[in-house]
Formats: C-alpha cells, sequence, structure tokens
C-alpha cells in the first residue's frame, strides 16, 4: 500500500483504478468487431438454414444407378413371371435392397438397421434380411476408422491406448484391455 491507501499495483500496472484493467480503445475495438461479426451471422443464417431443392447431383446418381441395378432384374423377372414360390419376389427384392445398402455405405447400412426394427411395419421377409446389416457388414477401412479415432482423442493411437485391434470382432470386445487407454 501506498501512504495515500491505494493498491501499489494500481499506482504502477493499471489502466484504471477499477477492474478490468483493459484499455478503453481494446473494448471498443472488440465490441465493435463482435457486432460486425453478429451482423455478418445474421445475414448467413437465412442461406445456411435453407434447404437445398435439390441433393448433389453424384450421390443422387450413384445412389439412384445402385437401386436401379438392385431393382431391374428383380422387375424383370416378377413381369416375366418367373417367381414360382409365394413370397419369393418378396425375398428377392428384399435381398438386393441389403446388397444394396450395404454397397451404398454406412447411412444405407443405418437405415436397413432401422428397417430390421420394424417388425409389423415391414414384410417380414425384408425385416430379416435387413437384420443381417446389425452385425455382417463389411467393415470400414483400417485407414479410416484410424482417422476418426485420431481425429477425436487428439492424437496417434499409441500415445492414447495400451492396445488397439486392427481387425474387428463379432460379439464385443474379445480382449481384455480392448477398450482401456493408456495411462
Amino acid at each position: 500500500m501506498t501512504d495515500l491507501g491505494t493498491p501499489t499495483d494500481l499506482t504502477w500496472g493499471a489502466f484504471s483504478r477499477s477492474a478490468p484493467w483493459v484499455p478503453r480503445s481494446l473494448v471498443d475495438l472488440l465490441a465493435r468487431r463482435n457486432e460486425v461479426l453478429r451482423a455478418e451471422t445474421r445475414a448467413e443464417i437465412p442461406s445456411l438454414t435453407e434447404p437445398s431443392r435439390v441433393p448433389p447431383g453424384a450421390r443422387v446418381v450413384r445412389v439412384v444407378g445402385r437401386l436401379a441395378v438392385a431393382l431391374a432384374p428383380w422387375y424383370t423377372r416378377k413381369k416375366l413371371g418367373r417367381f414360382r414360390a409365394d413370397g419369393a419376389s418378396t425375398a428377392d427384392i428384399s435381398r438386393r435392397l441389403r446388397i444394396a445398402a450395404i454397397d451404398l455405405g454406412s447411412t444405407y447400412i443405418k437405415l436397413g438397421q432401422i428397417i430390421s426394427s420394424g417388425e409389423g411395419l415391414f414384410p417380414e421377409s425384408l425385416v430379416n434380411e435387413f437384420k443381417l446389416c446389425r452385425d455382417r457388414v463389411p467393415p470400414e477401412p483400417w485407414d479410416e476408422v484410424r482417422a476418426v479415432v485420431e481425429a477425436e482423442f487428439g492424437g496417434p493411437l499409441h500415445e492414447k491406448f495400451a492396445w488397439f485391434d486392427r481387425e474387428p470382432h463379432r460379439g464385443g470386445l474379445d480382449r481384455p484391455g480392448a477398450s482401456r487407454l493408456a495411462s
């Protein structure tokens, strides 16, 4: 304390006698910058939330093409009367749709998993076929899995985990310590 009752740090290191000790010009600059950012964000929100009328072209072409490849042979066989047994047509289209979903990737596999729980909503053969999407799908490529896990955990696997198996195993964790983080 100085002899006038003022704390010493206020006499030599403060811009004012009350906190926060920030230059007034910096506060004004930040306030103006924040207002500019808020205005830009407000102006951008409508374009960000506006639904697109047409999905991205390449994806639409890929999905429609894959579904056409799956459905065209089924449709042709149905029109020609090649399905002899009751339910053979439904079983065939269910199998073709499951294979198409797996070929189209994780989003469609997840859709198949949702369909697999729709007993009573979907035909039995479709539900049974899509039950195979629960645990009988090809694994994601190792490089993609590693990249996602490393991004989520913020570093290389060997720094974050004591052990990490490259091979997927059915039925959960097959080995002790498979999910233990490195200390």
